[in-house]
């Protein structure tokens, strides 16, 4: 039998979030109370970082009985960092 060699798993680092790219990008976040929501906005917003609260739209279709209506939401994917988050 042949012997292979395999090596461990390393997962990619992400580049570093540099201030030169604050002017072009946006936070985004979402999931939080509403007045948690709006302090860390405040907050980030008066460091120099543009902010963005995410709201998950909610649609409405009927159920199949068409008794009542179902809520669909439509959920927003997170990417977390925490390493590069600010």
């Amino acid at each position: 039998m042949s012997s292979v060699t395999t090596e461990p798993y390393r997962a990619c680092v992400p580049k570093p979030f540099t201030r030169a790219e604050r002017d072009s990008v946006t936070v985004l976040f979402a999931g939080l109370h509403w007045r948690l929501e709006r302090m860390v906005q405040a907050v980030l917003e008066n460091s120099g970082y543009r902010v963005q609260v995410r709201r998950p739209r909610r649609e409405t279709t009927c159920s199949p009985d068409a008794k009542s209506p179902t809520w669909v939401s439509a959920a927003i994917p997170v990417i977390a960092d925490p390493g590069n988050a600010l």
